[in-house]
């Protein structure tokens, strides 16, 4: 402690103060308040901001403390951390005009937000998946809320007991507890303002039997990935606070159409990425091309020593990870392959799956040949 207020102290007398401090120091045992009311005593903060990092669910208590800027919860995400950085950088005005003045043309490929924007102040975002988490910030960009994001069901169960959410979007798959269970376990807490909360199912499944699984589980509607702008706030709107008495679940019959398998690189997928990005964040693209690269070839590894194992269960964990990933970069064809290898791990059909594991590593190839030359 006393190093990091002789660091802010001396970068504020040389005419450099840091804009931010991300601090965790509970392996110290020094709390947030305690630390932040001793920089602020002893340093003259001036614009600082004051971020701590904190576990799924304190968010509520801290920033009703009025003593930090923003918060940073675990575990962290670089598209949260960017994110918070965003939120609190704004609210002390410090952020270019140009950065955060909305453009004033769009391109016709994009889709524009709604005009009437979902009632949502608080929304937990339920995600292991990199790519996806990326993409979902992205997609609820302009939408006036806090929003804390977790990687599986287990700190998802968490941040609902300790914090207050108008709507939680949960994957359905995650590690160490997967969206299913999760909302068994929400829909089983005592206090009736968090059992209660809306549960939306993000799913790269799109069969009528996982619809009415995942509402027969407690969850009240169901987004297939890869989501849209407009599907996305409908959703919202709907469970939103103002509107949580007066709408009735989705039907779950509505089945969205299949994607195309017959390309590669699906060129659509990149353009509307490209456009989430927009002059704020050109690189988007780039960056999630890269996370698919690093990743896509450590998922199919993991498909191969599993099915080499006999570890069914573990094919099909990996195959609904590429799956997602795929389908959200625009791999279409690969993706499919990844679905079709998904549901024969799940029912336990081992011949089918040494099959599609062979054309999933074929397509992968293709896939990143092609991802590679967008990059270049």
């Amino acid at each position: 402690v006393a190093q990091a207020i002789e660091t802010l102290r001396n970068a504020a007398r040389d005419g450099h103060p840091f804009d931010a401090v991300i601090f965790n120091l509970r392996s110290a045992g020094v709390s947030a308040e305690d630390f932040a009311r001793h920089v602020r005593e002893s340093v003259d903060l001036g614009a600082t901001r004051l971020i701590p990092v904190l576990p799924p669910g304190h968010s509520n208590e801290a920033t009703g403390s009025g003593a930090f800027d923003a918060v940073l919860l675990t575990p962290i995400r670089p598209s949260n951390l960017r994110h918070v950085l965003v939120r609190a950088l704004d609210l002390r005005g410090e952020l270019g005009a140009t950065t955060l003045e909305p453009r004033a043309a769009l391109p016709a490929t994009v889709e524009p937000a709604p005009t009437q924007l979902p009632l949502v102040q608080r929304l937990l975002l339920a995600e292991d998946n990199l790519i996806n988490q990326r993409v979902a910030l992205l997609l609820l960009k302009g939408l006036a809320a806090e929003i804390d994001v977790v990687a599986n069901g287990l700190e998802a169960v968490s941040a609902v007991e300790a914090g207050n959410y108008d709507v939680v979007l949960m994957d359905c798959q995650m590690p160490e507890l997967g969206g299913l269970d999760a909302t068994r376990r929400i829909r089983g807490l005592a206090d009736p303002s968090k059992s209660r909360v809306p549960i939306v199912a993000l799913t790269a499944n799109a069969m009528r039997g996982d619809r009415e699984e995942c509402l027969a589980a407690g969850m009240d509607d169901y987004l297939s990935k890869p989501v849209s702008r407009p599907q996305l706030f409908a959703v919202l709107k709907r469970w939103s606070v103002a509107m949580k008495n007066e709408t009735e679940r989705r039907d779950p019959d509505e089945i969205p159409p299949a994607l195309p398998t017959n390309e590669v690189i699906d060129m659509s997928v990149i353009q509307k990425l490209r456009d989430l990005g927009g002059d704020e964040d050109p690189n988007l693209v780039l960056e999630l091309i890269g996370i698919f690269l690093t990743d896509a070839p450590v998922q199919m590894q993991r498909i191969t020593e599993g099915l080499e194992s006999g570890d069914i269960k573990v094919v099909e964990r990996a195959s609904h990870t590429l799956k997602s990933s795929s389908a959200n970069i625009g791999a279409v064809a690969l993706s499919g392959v990844c679905q079709k290898m998904e549901e024969s791990a799940r029912k336990n059909e081992l011949a089918g799956v040494e099959s599609l594991v062979r054309a999933s590593s074929d397509a992968l190839d293709e896939v990143k040949v092609a991802l590679k030359s967008i990059k270049s």
